[in-house]
C-alpha cells in the first residue's frame, strides 16, 4: 500500500547519531598540544549514563557496558 511504502522510504532516510560520553574544556594550545597516545579526562564516570541523540535532541539515555568483543552501548532510560 502507499503507506507501507511511505514507511520504508522513511527507513532508509540517513541520520547523524552520536552518542556523549562526556565534556571537557580545552584551550586551543591544549588541543594542539594533544598526541595519538593522550589521554583526556571527562567530567563524567564510566559508570553514568550517556546520552543517544539524533540531530541534537537526546532521545533515549543508556549505559555503557564492557563485553568479550569490546564495549557496547545498552539503552533503556
Amino acid at each position: 500500500s502507499a503507506e507501507n511504502s511511505y514507511r520504508r522510504t522513511i527507513y532508509s532516510v540517513p541520520v547523524t547519531v552520536t552518542v556523549s560520553l562526556g565534556k571537557i574544556r580545552l584551550s586551543v594550545s591544549e588541543i594542539l598540544d594533544l598526541q595519538p597516545e593522550s589521554i583526556v579526562p571527562l567530567t563524567t564516570r564510566i559508570e553514568d549514563p550517556v546520552d543517544l541523540t539524533i540531530d541534537d535532541k537526546i532521545i533515549a539515555r543508556g549505559e555503557l557496558v564492557e563485553t568479550e568483543e569490546g564495549g557496547q552501548l545498552t539503552n533503556g532510560y
